[in-house]
């Protein structure tokens, strides 16, 4: 049977180190176990058209897009400045890291073409409802798929959703759904949805596991990481040992940082190393600097087989990257974690008893030789001398009274934040490892090999009732501007309200106040467009999915907007007279759907 892996790979914005390795990991932990699969090269819905090679020119893109914003009142006016602030820090950014990004964009390709057995064609929500890349299990592979993306929501893709995956075997492998959730019953009641049509559920976070099933009748296997299925000489033969030595590697992805930077800083310095810094986001600093009298070499131009040289000879890690903490457990390095928001790197560390070393912002990285211990014993003879000085006075002079309390809470913070380096004992560790890649190993085999037992999966006809409930904004709108063309003077009676609108083209547009069912129960309205000398002809319908739009054809499929060639095209666009019913679309989400009118000449007599 053909196995997809959609997964998060190559397009991640910051070209992650951990995106395409973890895919890279998964298949090859498949054909180890002699099972072929492909990944689906697949573009997230929160992908936006970025330019991955050239952020720069993407920024730059929105930086002329929002200057054409507007600012009538003082609300639009401060959320314009706020936008051309942020793209304009983008831009600077940017810049500086314009040739960098280049050769950590190239490295990264190289690596994917190299490793990957993919399709080449590139699939994203909306091209996987009316394209199939004909496979009979599709599986949705780590890490953050499951999330509901801030403007975007959940990404029909990542949960097995598409219209083209119905009636195919659906499994899931160490899906996260990371910070951002579903706050809404809608968004609720959708992930169940599609959580519930999926015929295997595998997770990677405890906290996922028991919101799944909490709330359905669904099992959720716990499993690990797709990294984490391989031993560390498997990456060994990956990595690339780096030219610096005796260093601390910071590594920080996402979230400000400002915590795990100032410990690694402090630890380093303490211990006389320098910093090696490699992180996803671009930062305005020079090749090597000086930062709190440590020496800060930043790297953006590495590779993924360099960023997992970095991790292997390393004397210490800072982190605060899911990853990261992966790796470093395979290489069996010592390292700190620093604030992330969510709740997946406190997973790992807990299933390898590591939980310690998550470090506070209050922290204080300290050993037997630190000056912090001198400082904590001068605070308890403080404290001591305090107490002996109430005691002989026979009074609790407000003065001293208020200076013990002083000392006491100074004492009980710092006893609180000192966390005395121990190197991590990973002989228990290795068998905890061990055992969970066992058992996650046995699990997704015993999956695959029990659905190739089963053969074709029995058909549902459940899939095109749920499309026929779907509701969906309806435009009419007048074709390219012309002269002579107008709104209608008469009223068409139809009992439909419609707002009209005329765009900056010239053209015209109405749309439907009342959304339109996906039912076949609604027909065209009457034309309120008005153009001498023509009349309309009849209707060309339009639709955008989620972030592409589709023209639908004379025998009702669908084709990308862009891809359509009128001289060339096999199958013409369908022109739906004026009286006809609204058709049902076979898809699983509609955004808007735009008949666009038709016209033919009428000759003068």
């Amino acid at each position: 049977m053909k196995i997809g892996i959609i997964s998060i790979n190559m397009y991640s914005k910051g070209l992650n180190f951990a995106c395409p390795l973890h895919t890279y990991a998964f298949q090859q932990f498949l054909i180890k176990n002699g099972i072929d699969s492909t990944v689906i090269n697949y573009q997230p819905i929160y992908y936006d058209n970025y330019n991955l090679r050239h952020p720069l020119e993407y920024f730059e893109g929105k930086y002329q897009k929002y200057l054409s914003l507007p600012e009538n009142t003082e609300e639009e006016l401060e959320l314009k400045e706020y936008k051309l602030k942020l793209a304009q820090q983008r831009i600077d950014q940017w810049s500086v890291l314009y040739a960098d990004r280049e050769v950590r964009y190239d490295k990264f390709q190289k690596f994917i073409d190299e490793n990957y057995i993919k399709t080449e064609k590139v699939y994203n929500s909306d091209l996987l409802e009316v394209y199939d890349p004909d496979c009979d299990i599709y599986m949705c592979v780590t890490d953050v798929i499951w999330k509901n993306a801030p403007d975007y929501g959940m990404d029909r893709g990542y949960f097995l959703g598409s219209h083209c995956m119905e009636n195919k075997w659906k499994v899931s492998y160490a899906a996260s759904r990371g910070v951002h959730w579903a706050t809404e019953q809608d968004e609720h009641d959708k992930f169940f949805r599609y959580v519930n049509d999926i015929d295997y559920v595998a997770v990677r976070e405890k906290s996922l596991k028991e919101y799944i099933e909490e709330h359905s009748d669904k099992h959720a296997e716990l499993v690990l990481d797709p990294v984490l299925l391989h031993e560390k000489s498997f990456y060994e033969k990956l990595a690339v040992k780096p030219q610096e030595e005796n260093y601390i590697l910071l590594y920080y992805v996402m979230e400000k940082a400002t915590d795990t930077v100032r410990h690694a800083i402090r630890y380093a310095r303490m211990h006389n190393l320098q910093i090696v810094e490699l992180s996803d986001s671009p930062v305005n600093r020079s090749e090597s600097q000086e930062l709190g009298g440590v020496k800060v070499i930043s790297r953006y131009d590495v590779g993924i087989e360099e960023w997992l040289g970095y991790i292997q000879h390393a004397e210490y890690i800072f982190t605060n990257s899911f990853h990261a903490c992966c790796f470093s457990i395979l290489f069996e390095k010592n390292f700190f974690v620093g604030r992330r928001n969510g709740d997946k790197v406190s997973n790992v560390l807990n299933t390898f008893g590591l939980s310690e070393r998550i470090l506070t912002k209050n922290s204080v990285i300290t050993d037997e030789i630190d000056a912090d211990r001198e400082r904590l014993a001068r605070l308890k003879r403080k404290q001591f001398v305090v107490k002996a000085l109430n005691k002989l006075t026979g009074k609790k002079i407000k003065k001293l009274v208020d200076e013990r309390k002083r000392v006491v809470a100074q004492v009980k913070k710092l006893k609180s934040s000192i966390y005395v380096v121990p190197s991590i004992d990973y002989t228990e560790i290795r068998q905890i490892l061990e055992e969970k890649r066992k058992q996650s190993a046995e699990y997704i085999l015993n999956v695959i090999h029990e659905i190739e037992a089963k053969g074709a999966k029995e058909q549902k006809d459940c899939y095109d009732a749920c499309r026929r409930n779907l509701k969906y904004e309806f435009k009419y709108h007048s074709g390219k501007a012309k002269s002579n063309l107008s709104w209608c003077s008469e009223d068409a009676e139809d009992g439909q309200e419609f707002k009209e609108i005329t765009l900056r083209s010239g053209a015209f547009e109405y749309m439907k106040k009342t959304k339109t069912p996906n039912d076949e129960t609604e027909h065209f309205a009457k034309c309120r467009f008005s153009w001498e000398n023509h009349e309309l002809r009849g209707w060309n319908l339009r639709l955008r999915i989620d972030t592409m739009w589709f023209w639908y054809l004379q025998d009702g499929t669908l084709i990308p907007k862009n891809e359509y060639h009128a001289k060339t095209a096999p199958v013409k666009l369908k022109v739906f007279k004026p009286e006809d019913t609204i058709p049902h679309l076979p898809v699983n989400r509609v955004a808007v759907a735009v008949a666009e009118a038709v016209w033919k000449e009428v000759k003068k007599k």
